[in-house]
C-alpha cells in the first residue's frame, strides 16, 4: 500500500458561498467544509486543495458561477 499524499486535491460544490455581501464576504455557505475553503486554492493541514465554485445552485447573490480548466503535467 502506498502512503504518499496527493500533490493536489480538486473539489467542488461549495458554490463559493451562495450569498456574498461586499465588505462582509460570504454570509451563506451550504456546507461546513466549505467554510474552511470556500473557493480557489487553499492549504489545509499541508495539503493543497482547489475548490471550484461550479455552475449550478440557486439562489446565488454576488457569487459568480465558475468553470475551471486545470492542466496537469
Amino acid at each position: 500500500m502506498n502512503n504518499e499524499s496527493p500533490d493536489l486535491i480538486i473539489s467542488g460544490h461549495t458554490h463559493g458561498g451562495q450569498v456574498k455581501i461586499p465588505l462582509i464576504g460570504i454570509v451563506y455557505m451550504p456546507s461546513e467544509a466549505g467554510k474552511i475553503c470556500p473557493e480557489g486554492l487553499c492549504e489545509i493541514n499541508g495539503h493543497k486543495i482547489y475548490v471550484i465554485r461550479g455552475i449550478g445552485g440557486r439562489p446565488r447573490f454576488l457569487s459568480r458561477p465558475e468553470i475551471s480548466v486545470i492542466e496537469l503535467s
